[in-house]
């Protein structure tokens, strides 16, 4: 028996008798001296937590009333995202809802993190799976007569199982967890790797269905709704009427934005957007000298390489340069417009939000700047995002941008197109004095550049399109036929831009919820990000009344419980 035979004989094992996964802990443990110090920070971190909150945190919870269920999905292992969880699992139980976690048991903060909060109503998707899934040959018999016909990413985007669509549930996993958008669906290795993430997506649909009629969930709270178990989770519980409310992080420090979704409604809108109805209400409004310094501020705080006001720390080592030398550094023509294309990170929240025109985020890069080399008439700018540094140091141990792999094939590329790296030196500020163009799917860049006067052409939906300050088109070769002429686009109106300022302000300032009275958020280097603490959150608040009363807890509580509108305006 070879050493690998017999270490997937043992693998199997361990799996039958259910300690697989304790098994790979322990060798981890001592393998692995940075997930040592992973262990060791995040248990002082524990101790720390319950020294400042276990006298008080878990009172109230006789409040909770055991029929007015409120699930949590939490498939996430970091105390920081534990803590946040834990606490609007909190201000909801004083309203008497009982909060449900639901996690994975390879998760193993979430539980005694929740229990500090007087939270112990704990589900383990793992458990649920046995209890609820259908036989795997029922499964595997509707994964395989999907498989049967023409597949491509297009079609397994689409593709739904009773309204949930778990075809892009597991596309969306399969790139995330493959680190790229690329699938070569001729590759047998690629297409089992993805049969196993579409038998994991209808699993999900059927053990969803069963959660919502066996528990007394009224309302849910879901981050990272795209993935699979939470994009199953999502849409069944829009189907079967629960209050659904995504939920998440912003580029602010100290923010949580929330969003409801609704049955029988697109779900797929961006959640940190304005709703169409939230924008109808508020596009007319012009901002008042104050609004406008305050969405100053907000820029200011985002592009300053110093200033913590930024919660990822984008611009963090970078400078500013003048036009002039930055035209120098980057070999622009100052004869010509110049464009850029702002890259997403293709394997980053793919498919959730909106309508693409095109097959992937990777596949937007490729054919853009295909048009991009065609066209010599501008200075073009390939811009890959700056995430790329800390994102995939923490998921692949400090690769490459996956992006650079897709653009490989323009090599060399002609004296117009420059490709910016995610490690440049120059702050994305520097270039908007330079450019006249920007180009994204639906990053939050395409709503700052019409606010500075710079047009954004957009190659997808879901966020801030149809909304009267970016060039959008509705097919391919509209997009595509842009682009080659997009020297003759031109710039941005005045009223665009209000329009633009005004959307930014009610975005980036009203529908960002501020905790910063009772967490305190302390953000670590990207060159000091090594394990689950790059954010550290300590819990402010001292009594249960200092929560109560706190007035982005008063406005949550109010919105989730006695409003029905889409976004949270503080």
């Amino acid at each position: 028996m070879s050493d690998n035979t017999y270490k997937q004989y043992v693998d199997k094992l361990l799996q039958r008798i259910g300690l697989y996964q304790s098994f790979k802990r322990w060798r981890r443990i001592l393998r692995d001296p940075l997930y040592r110090l992973n262990l060791a920070e995040v248990a002082a971190d524990y101790a720390s937590t319950r020294a400042a909150i276990g006298g008080f945190m878990a009172q109230g919870a006789e409040r909770a009333d055991p029929q007015k269920g409120l699930l949590i999905v939490s498939f996430s292992n970091n105390p920081a995202n534990l803590k946040v969880h834990a606490l609007l699992g909190k201000i909801l139980q004083l309203e008497g809802y009982t909060p449900i976690i639901l996690t994975s048991k390879r998760f193993r903060n979430v539980g005694r993190y929740c229990k500090l909060f007087g939270i112990t109503k704990v589900l383990y998707w793992e458990d649920l799976i046995r209890r609820f899934s259908p036989p795997l040959q029922q499964v595997n018999q509707i994964v395989d007569d999907l498989l049967a016909g023409t597949i491509n990413p297009m079609v397994l985007k689409d593709w739904h199982l009773d309204g949930v669509f778990v075809g892009r549930h597991a596309l969306s996993t399969a790139t995330r967890f493959r680190l790229t958008a690329y699938f070569d669906l001729n590759d047998p290795e690629t297409r089992q790797m993805l049969y196993e993430h579409l038998i994991k997506a209808v699993q999900s649909k059927f053990v969803a269905e069963n959660i919502f009629q066996h528990y007394p969930i009224q309302k849910q709270f879901v981050v990272n709704a795209g993935y699979t178990p939470q994009g199953a989770l999502l849409e069944v519980g829009l189907q079967r009427g629960i209050d659904t409310i995504r939920f998440g992080g912003t580029m602010r420090r100290g923010s949580v934005t929330f969003k409801r979704y609704y049955p029988n409604q697109a779900s797929r809108l961006h959640p940190i957007s304005l709703s169409p109805e939230t924008w109808q209400k508020v596009r007319d409004i012009a901002l008042t000298p104050e609004q406008e310094t305050a969405l100053q501020a907000d820029f200011d705080g985002r592009y300053d390489p110093h200033s913590n006001y930024h919660l990822h720390r984008y611009q963090e080592g970078k400078h500013d340069f003048d036009s002039e030398s930055l035209r120098k550094l980057l070999h622009l023509d100052p004869h010509k417009k110049t464009a850029v294309i702002f890259s997403h990170i293709s394997w980053d929240s793919s498919f959730f939000e909106g309508v693409d025109l095109y097959d992937s985020y990777e596949h937007w890069l490729v054919e853009t700047t295909r048009l991009a080399c065609q066209n010599p008439h501008l200075n073009w700018i390939v811009k890959l995002h700056p995430a790329n540094l800390v994102k995939l140091d923490m998921d692949a141990g400090g690769v490459r941008e996956t992006e650079m792999r897709a653009l490989e094939q323009f090599t060399p590329l002609p004296l117009h197109v420059q490709i910016m790296r995610a490690d440049t030196p120059v702050n994305t500020h520097s270039l908007f004095p330079v450019m006249d163009y920007g180009l994204t799917v639906r990053g939050t860049i395409g709503m700052e550049l019409p606010c500075l006067g710079i047009q954004s052409l957009t190659a997808g939906t879901g966020r801030y399109n149809g909304y009267g300050f970016t060039l959008d088109s509705a097919t391919r070769g509209e997009y595509e036929e842009r682009v080659r002429t997009l020297q003759n686009q031109p710039p941005v109106t005045d009223h665009q831009r209000e329009l633009a300022r005004r959307h930014a302000y009610w975005t980036f300032i009203r529908r960002q919820t501020l905790f910063n009275d009772l967490i305190d958020i302390a953000v670590r280097s990207n060159a000091e990000v090594k394990n689950d603490l790059q954010y550290q959150i300590t819990i402010l608040a001292k009594s249960i009344e200092m929560i109560e009363t706190h007035p982005s807890v008063r406005a949550l509580a109010h919105w989730v419980i006695d409003e029905d509108t889409p976004d949270l305006i503080v």
